[in-house]
C-alpha cells in the first residue's frame, strides 16, 4: 500500500479523470492502490471493464450476475443522479470487507465517487442538440424521409450502425383529469431538460428532441441480447423514480415513459414512435398512474390501441354500452364502474362485491339492471367476450365519460 495521505486523497482519481476521463482509468488507480482486482459492471449494457492479473476475477467479473457478484466480492453501487447506474466490484472477499482499514474504506469510496463523475462526464460529452440533427429526427419520427441512405451517412457519424436495433420513447407529463395538462412553459423545458439528463447517462449514444408537446428519445438497443427490453424497462423505472423526486410535485400529475416496439433500421423510426403514441392511447384503460409501458409488452392492448383508430370501433362501444354512454345520471356511471370490476375479476359477483366493498346481492341487482337497460346477459360467454373488447375501447372515446371509474383504486 502507498502511503495513507494519498490513500485519503481524492488526488490520484483527480488526475485519472481529469486526464482520460474513463471508468478504465478509475480502476487503474484502484488496482494500483489497494493492489487487488477492480472491475465496473454497467446496470443497463452488462458492459464490464477489467484491471487484473487474476483470470478467475477477470471471468467472474464479466460472467456472473450482478447479486452473485455482490455476495461474493467487496463491492459497492454507484449511482448517476440517484438512478442505479452499476456496481464497482474489488477482488476481495466479501467475508473480508469489514475488516477493510478505514484507509481502505475511504478510498474505495472515493473510487466510487470518482466512477460516477466519469459517467457524468462521458454523458457531457455527448452530443448536444443542434438544429440540423433535430430537423432530421423530427422527419424520421414523422416518416417524411425522402432519402433514407443520407439518414444512415448521418447516423454513422453520431455511432450509430446501420442495422442498429432501437426504440422509441416519449415522456408523457399529464395532468390526471384534464386533455391539456396544464403544464408552464418553464415546467415543460425543465422536465425536459432534467429528462435528458436522466436518460443519457444510461443510453449514450441515444438522441433527444422535443416533438409534439413531447420529450422524444431514440434508444439504441444491444444487439443479440433478448432480454434487452426486461433490462430498458428496468432502468426507464428507476429514472422515472428519480424524476419524480426532483420535479416540483403537484397533486394530480402523472408521469409516464411509452415506448414503441424495438425496430431495425433508421427507415422503420416512425414505427415504433407511432406505436409508442398507441401506447399513451390505451395507457388510461391500463389504470396505470405514470410508470414505464413497453409496445413489445403490451399484450392484447396492442390489438385495442389499433382498433382505437377507427371508427367502427366507436361505434361497437355503442351498441354494447348503449344508453350507459349517453346518460348523465349517476346510476350509468355506478353500472360502468360494476362492469369494469365484474370484467376485472373475471366475472366473479362475489370477487367484485368485495373489491367494490359493496354487499354481494347489491352487485347482483346491478346485473339485474344491466340486463333490463343494455340487454347484457352476464352469464352469457359471447356477451362477456364483447363487453370485455368495449370496456377497453370505450374509455379511449369516452373519456369524460371513464376518467374517474378507470383511475379508482379497486382492491
Amino acid at each position: 500500500m502507498n502511503g495513507s495521505s494519498e490513500k485519503l486523497s481524492f488526488a490520484p482519481f483527480f488526475k485519472a479523470i481529469g486526464g482520460r476521463q474513463d471508468v478504465r482509468a478509475v480502476l487503474d488507480v484502484a488496482a494500483e492502490y489497494l493492489r487487488t482486482g477492480a472491475a465496473f459492471r454497467e446496470a443497463y449494457t452488462g458492459n464490464v471493464s477489467v484491471v487484473s492479473s487474476s483470470e478467475i476475477f477477470r471471468e467472474s467479473a464479466k460472467t456472473f450476475p450482478m447479486l452473485e457478484l455482490s455476495r461474493i466480492y467487496c463491492s459497492r453501487e454507484v449511482q448517476v443522479g440517484n438512478v442505479h447506474s452499476g456496481i464497482l466490484i474489488f477482488d476481495i472477499p466479501s467475508d473480508r470487507a469489514h475488516a477493510l482499514s478505514d484507509e481502505e474504506a475511504i478510498y474505495i469510496e472515493n473510487a466510487v465517487i470518482a466512477t460516477a463523475l466519469c459517467l457524468e462526464r462521458s454523458f457531457s460529452r455527448t452530443l448536444p442538440g443542434n438544429e440540423k440533427r433535430d430537423e432530421l429526427l423530427k422527419d424520421l419520427l414523422a416518416g417524411e424521409v425522402r432519402d433514407y441512405r443520407e439518414a444512415e451517412e448521418s447516423f454513422a457519424q453520431w455511432g450509430w450502425k446501420k442495422d442498429q436495433e432501437f426504440l422509441v420513447l416519449v415522456l408523457r407529463l399529464a395532468d390526471d383529469v384534464k386533455e391539456d395538462d396544464g403544464f408552464s412553459a418553464r415546467e415543460r423545458h425543465i422536465s425536459f431538460s432534467l429528462a435528458r439528463s436522466k436518460v443519457l447517462p444510461f443510453f449514450p449514444k441515444s438522441f433527444c428532441v422535443f416533438y409534439t408537446k413531447m420529450p422524444v428519445f431514440l434508444l439504441p438497443l444491444p444487439s443479440g441480447k433478448p432480454e434487452a427490453l426486461s433490462g430498458v424497462k428496468d432502468v426507464l423505472e428507476s429514472i422515472l423514480l428519480s424524476l419524480k423526486d426532483e420535479l416540483p410535485p403537484k397533486k394530480g400529475r402523472a408521469f409516464l415513459f411509452a415506448a414503441g416496439g424495438a425496430k431495425r433500421g433508421v427507415n422503420a423510426i416512425h414505427r415504433s414512435f407511432d406505436e409508442a403514441v398507441r401506447v399513451l392511447s390505451v395507457s388510461e384503460s391500463l389504470r396505470r398512474e405514470g410508470g414505464v409501458i413497453l409496445w413489445d409488452m403490451l399484450g392484447g392492448y396492442q390489438l385495442v390501441a389499433i382498433l382505437s383508430e377507427t371508427e367502427e370501433a366507436r361505434l361497437f362501444c355503442g351498441r354494447i354500452l348503449g344508453e350507459l354512454l349517453e346518460g348523465t345520471d349517476s346510476s350509468s356511471v355506478e353500472l360502468l364502474e360494476t362492469l369494469l370490476v365484474m370484467d376485472g375479476c373475471n366475472w366473479n359477483v362475489r370477487a367484485a362485491s368485495e373489491s367494490l366493498r359493496f354487499h354481494y346481492n347489491t352487485v347482483k341487482y346491478r346485473l339485474g339492471v344491466l340486463r333490463e337497460r343494455i340487454g347484457f346477459d352476464s352469464s352469457d360467454p359471447a356477451q362477456r367476450f364483447d363487453m370485455g373488447l368495449a370496456l377497453r375501447l370505450a374509455p379511449l372515446f369516452f373519456k369524460d365519460k371513464f376518467v374517474t371509474i378507470c383511475q379508482k383504486p379497486f382492491i
